[in-house]
């Protein structure tokens, strides 16, 4: 084929028409290699760009599919400030010295459009990052939940990158794993909840040692159609070490480059700050809930003050000892504990005088007198100066204590007792007999005969008062059989007449009539000690009441009341009441109310007293029905 020399204007002309390659030339990039063909006399040509990380890609090719063979063919690098930016390989019959020379200028002007699409490409890609990740910046400003913030990282990384799909994992605390806590989009391959940085055979694995990202591309996670799968792993890394890794995948057709694996660099330090900061804010969450849970879960009253005696914290208990209704921080601790010793202990804590003390606050509370138990400690050498005080309810414990002690007063009095009773109740016995035999003497006085009567009608009574002390200090184990309440009460009926004679109103009024467990012979023993007790209180005119009634959870208890108008008793003797031998009469042992007591816990129950002087008296027994706890058998 003849070969025409080029004139400079139109080779120039040829030239221009691949700037089409930058994108600075509105014309189609196969009418410049149309036209080279033409004035060259190139009958085939194919143009490929090399990727700076090795490989080429192909730009443009036409013609090799109508060569036969015999063409020559020149393959010419396009080179651009001493870099090979391509090649373009180019096949025509023959080559002359006017043809190689005007293709080496197309060659180096290609180099320059090649290095210019390059540039372009960068320059755009990086205004899309840029934009993209200001975008993300202000979404990090919103999103403080791990959670969110997680899904909201793998969503504008799938963006940034056009990825198909990808995951995100985070480390826990004191866990050397990293653990699955986002996925998004189409992901080719299964992927595990947690992962051990470093291990074999796990690509992310790797990537989690923090060194650098990792690329790489895998058959073996192929789609059906045997695609290969490309992936790419970037780490979060913080000041502390790595915080997790970021994983994407996309296929064959759109592999990751360099510049991606640096805008996502750029992109997961930005984001490594978000996540390290909720990171931060979730476990400063998960303190202050902890803490707030313990403080309010504790059975304990929790107060914390500062230096000037000023609440930074009460916890719930606290503030239902002390019947606290408002909000306390910022409150002077006296509002609440107006008492001096508490005040002067906490004083001399902060004072660093001591370590810790100790004080028991005796406060009314619902017309109660409860006790609480507290240790003021000193905060120590916080940044923060004060004293905590930890209060504890010891109202029942005091109670228990208070009944042992009573209990093991009553056990010694009543060995006392039959010990004494036992000594007295032999020689009484023959005194008796003595009598009996005097009184049968036929040569004894009429007047003889009444002095006679009148002492064993003293002995009787001494021995119902033996008989009462036995009973007290050895009473016999309880004959448990369920019972129905009204057994208790056969006596009922006569001890009514008797009010009427007295000029008392009496009135029994059984509400409920449940079964219980008890021994019927010692329950009426108790419900008629207490009865005759407000019979000898009540004066005439006066009322007695007696009733029952369901309670306690699912009315599992029976309560028995007895009241009276009479006199009423004063809070001093109502502790006592229930003490062995104590009375306020003339005459009578002072064991009545004792033995009721004893009989009430033999069955498992509790009997109270409430009394006004001057109104009158009400004794409240709770029993437990049949099902409930087993009455003890045995005092």
């Amino acid at each position: 084929m003849a070969q025409t020399k080029q004139e400079p204007r139109s080779l120039l002309s040829m030239l221009e028409g691949f700037s089409a390659l930058a994108g600075s030339s509105p014309l189609p990039i196969n009418r410049a290699f149309a036209r080279m063909h033409l004035e060259l006399g190139v009958k085939a040509s194919r143009l490929t760009q090399r990727e700076e990380e090795g490989g080429d890609i192909l730009l443009f090719e036409a013609g090799w599919s109508g060569l036969t063979g015999e063409e020559e063919i020149l393959s010419l690098p396009c080179n651009s400030a001493e870099l090979e930016r391509g090649t373009i390989e180019v096949a025509a019959n023959s080559f002359g010295a006017d043809t190689l020379s005007a293709l080496e200028a197309v060659a180096s002007r290609i180099g320059v459009e090649l290095d210019n699409r390059r540039l372009r490409e960068e320059l755009a890609e990086a205004r899309f990052e840029s934009e993209a990740i200001q975008s993300f910046s202000h979404e990090l400003t919103w999103s403080r939940d791990i959670k969110t913030l997680c899904d909201v990282v793998l969503k504008e990384a799938l963006h940034l990158v056009q990825a198909e799909g990808g995951a995100l994992y985070l480390g826990e605390p004191r866990d050397d794993h990293i653990y699955l806590r986002a996925t998004a989009g189409e992901l080719y391959s299964p992927l595990p909840e947690r992962i051990l940085p470093g291990s074999e055979g796990s690509f992310i694995a790797l990537a989690a040692l923090g060194e650098r990202p990792l690329r790489n591309r895998e058959a073996e996670v192929a789609k059906e159609d045997g695609a290969e799968v490309n992936r790419i792993a970037v780490p979060f890394k913080s000041t502390g070490g790595v915080l997790g890794v970021l994983t994407l995948e996309a296929l064959a057709g759109n592999p990751f480059d360099i510049s991606q694996e640096r805008v996502l660099s750029v992109f997961t330090a930005q984001a490594s700050k978000a996540l390290e900061v909720a990171i931060l804010i979730g476990d400063l969450r998960l303190e202050r809930d902890t803490r707030e849970n313990i403080l309010a879960g504790s059975p304990n009253g929790i107060i914390a003050v500062n230096e000037l005696r000023k609440v930074t914290l009460m916890n719930s208990a606290a503030r239902d000892y002390l019947a606290v209704r408002e909000e306390p921080v910022g409150n002077p601790i006296e509002r609440y504990i107006p008492l001096k010793k508490p005040l002067a202990l906490l004083d001399r804590v902060m004072s660093d005088r001591s370590q810790l003390e100790a004080v028991e606050l005796p406060i009314l509370r619902n017309g109660e007198t409860r006790y609480y138990y507290t240790n003021i400690c000193s905060l120590g050498r916080s940044s923060t100066p004060g004293a905590t005080l930890i209060i504890q309810d010891v109202t029942e414990k005091k109670k228990i204590d208070a009944r042992m002690q009573f209990m093991e007063r009553v056990a010694s009095i009543g060995h006392l007792a039959a010990g004494i009773a036992h000594e007295i109740r032999n020689p009484l016995t023959g005194i008796g007999i003595t009598l009996d035999n005097l009184v049968a003497e036929e040569d004894i006085s009429e007047g003889g005969r009444e002095l006679i009567r009148d002492i064993l009608k003293e002995v009787e009574r001494l021995e119902h008062l033996i008989k009462e002390l036995l009973d007290f200090a050895r009473p016999q184990p309880a004959k448990i059989q369920p019972m129905e309440l009204s057994t208790a009460f056969e006596w009922s009926r006569a001890f009514t007449k008797q009010c009427r004679k007295k000029g008392i109103e009496c009135e029994v009024s059984m509400e409920e009539n449940p079964t219980l467990v008890g021994d019927p012979e010692k329950l009426k023993q108790l419900f008629l000690n207490l009865a005759i007790n407000a019979l000898e209180a009540t004066a005439p005119g006066g009322r007695i009441a007696i009733r029952s009634y369901l309670k306690g959870p699912g009315n599992g208890r029976v309560t028995v009341e007895i009241s009276d108008t009479g006199s009423g008793i004063d809070e001093k003797t109502q502790s006592q009441v229930f003490t062995p031998f104590f009375t306020t009469k003339n005459e009578g042992t002072g064991l009545g109310l004792s033995i009721v007591h004893s009989i009430c816990e033999q069955h498992g129950g509790e009997v109270e007293i409430d009394s006004t002087p001057g109104v009158g008296t009400t004794f409240m027994v709770n029993l437990p029905l049949s099902g409930a706890r087993e009455p003890s058998k045995e005092i």
